[in-house]
Parts: C-alpha cells; sequence; structure tokens
C-alpha cells in the first residue's frame, strides 16, 4: 500500500491509499476495519 491517507469525517472516515497492479482494496479495509462478527466483511 502506498499513500495511504485518511479523512475523518462528521460521520465517517474517508480512506485513500494506492494498490499495485493485482492488490485487492477490500483486503486492505478488512485489515483496517473491526467488523462486528455477523457483518459480511467478518
Amino acid at each position: 500500500v502506498r499513500e495511504l491517507a485518511f479523512e475523518p469525517e462528521a460521520d465517517a472516515v474517508l480512506v485513500g491509499f494506492h494498490l499495485p497492479r493485482g492488490g485487492f482494496a477490500t483486503a486492505v479495509l478488512r485489515e483496517l476495519i473491526e467488523a462486528p462478527p455477523d457483518s459480511d466483511l467478518a
């Protein structure tokens, strides 16, 4: 992950980053958040 950036908003956090070709954003985001056990992200 390159150029990782966070920007707080009122009800959320905007996340920006660059991935190498073949990288998966969902895998990066999964590592950054803690999803509830009953969610599809867990």
